[in-house]
């Protein structure tokens, strides 16, 4: 009895859902037909037997989700191809009634002296262009359409991979190893066939005296592992909104003035944040994926993303809903400062429920941050420019900015995103923070 395994389906792939069987139990079946079809988080892709057979049992029903190397069918082997059997079939055009005897006896005769394989179809002619060298004439069989979408995407031939799969299946790693020394398809002449030797000497184009290699460790390789870990986990979404931040310059440059020290503009913004957030509690919340439940945070600790020479650390600031403007102020300034030298502790770069990054003067117009796994929600702030804009009903100089807010659109809908930033713009716009209005005249 041969157990036949859900293959590796390339692209890091560990699963796959049944979407629907193509064979019975007690069927027949021949080496290379299809048998089930799949869906991944890539494609849906048909898995074909690898022997002749008869299934005897099928493994989990349609809508089932199995394992790479899981088993997938149980067959009887038989060790040749069982014979077509000839059917005789009408003939295109016949009348209802059915086909007269003499006709069908003459086509069953002239059947079996004609050859079981299908006649030779003549070459099709060439296109000079790069679809035939990448799609048309790489089987299923061979390798997976993810895969050959993904070549196709990079420019490379899979005819000239070696798979290292079963059958000669081209896998996810041959394509990998291949990739770094791949050549164009301008490279190729697609036109006339290249000997072996003269493909792999294009093939070598980048030696490796060309490419200096740098081991991903430390906290490079942490922020690599938990954004790869948020893309892939978390289905982003990001709602951008322009903010008029005259008022806020205004009210920061009189407070500078007063208090004989500086404040960035952040400050004011993450006090808007920890002013409005707490009426959006899935904005400041996770998803537990494992137990499929939300987990509603009722402390804001607010994570500021923070540049440093080995890269991204987020400093938290615990209990940020409870802090005035100026405690808040020198929390952000003295946690950043921490940060970049090197003396944050582990506790403090860890446990924010919602993420602000900036970038100061070098912050764009926008973007699209990555979230902050498991958080829900990350604001990124951008420069401020001064731009003509209408004030009432002149044409004037103000101070604008833009905020990009990305979120997890398993729990927040585009509304509750739309809401959230509306009433930050509104807060900001109008410089409404009742403790520091004092400072505003």
């Amino acid at each position: 009895m041969f157990q036949f395994r859900l293959p590796d389906l390339g692209e890091g792939i560990a699963e796959a859902e049944i979407v629907s069987w193509l064979v019975e139990e007690g069927q027949s079946i021949n080496a290379d037909q299809a048998i089930v079809e799949v869906m991944t988080d890539k494609a849906t892709v048909q898995i074909s037997s690898p022997k002749y057979g008869s299934l005897v049992k099928r493994y989990g029903k349609e809508g089932d989700i199995i394992k790479v190397g899981s088993v997938l069918v149980e067959l009887d082997e038989h060790d040749v191809q069982p014979p077509t059997p000839e059917v005789e079939a009408p003939l295109v055009g016949a009348p209802i009634g059915g086909i007269p005897e003499e006709t069908r006896r003459s086509a069953s005769d002239e059947n079996r002296h004609e050859s079981p394989h299908p006649p030779e179809m003549p070459p099709r002619p060439h296109r000079h262009d790069d679809s035939e060298l990448f799609s048309d004439h790489i089987e299923d069989s061979v390798t997976v359409p993810a895969i050959r979408e993904w070549a196709r995407d990079h420019h490379i031939d899979l005819h000239l991979i070696k798979g290292s799969g079963p059958g000669g299946r081209i896998m996810k790693r041959d394509v990998e190893s291949f990739a770094a020394g791949a050549p164009l398809v301008d490279d190729l002449d697609v036109r006339s066939p290249k000997s072996e030797a003269e493909d792999q000497e294009k093939v070598r184009v980048l030696k490796s005296e060309d490419i200096e290699r740098i081991p991903l460790r430390g906290i490079r390789r942490a922020i690599a592992q938990k954004m790869t870990l948020s893309k892939k986990n978390i289905p982003h979404y990001t709602y951008v909104e322009e903010i008029d931040m005259t008022e806020i310059e205004t009210l920061r440059k009189k407070r500078e003035s007063i208090q004989n020290k500086q404040y960035s503009p952040l400050a004011f913004i993450a006090y808007a944040v920890s002013k409005v957030l707490p009426r959006y509690p899935l904005i400041n919340a996770s998803l537990d994926e494992e137990t499929q439940t939300i987990h509603l945070k009722k402390a804001i600790h607010l994570g500021i993303a923070t540049a440093t020479e080995e890269g991204l650390l987020v400093p938290v600031i615990r209990n940020a809903q409870t802090l005035a403007f100026e405690p808040l102020a020198k929390a952000i300034t003295d946690m950043t400062e921490r940060a970049k030298a090197k003396k944050a502790t582990s506790e403090e770069l860890n446990g924010s429920t919602f993420t602000i990054t900036s970038l100061g003067k070098l912050g764009g117009l926008l973007a699209t941050p990555i979230i902050n796994y498991p958080e829900s929600a990350i604001l990124s702030v951008h420069t401020i420019r001064t731009l003509p804009r209408y004030h009432g009903d002149s044409l004037v100089p103000r101070d604008m900015m833009n905020l990009s807010l990305s979120l997890d659109h398993r729990l927040i809908d585009g509304i509750i995103a739309a809401q959230f930033i509306q009433e930050i713009k509104e807060l900001l716009e109008r410089a409404d923070f009742s403790e520091l209005k004092t400072y505003a005249t």
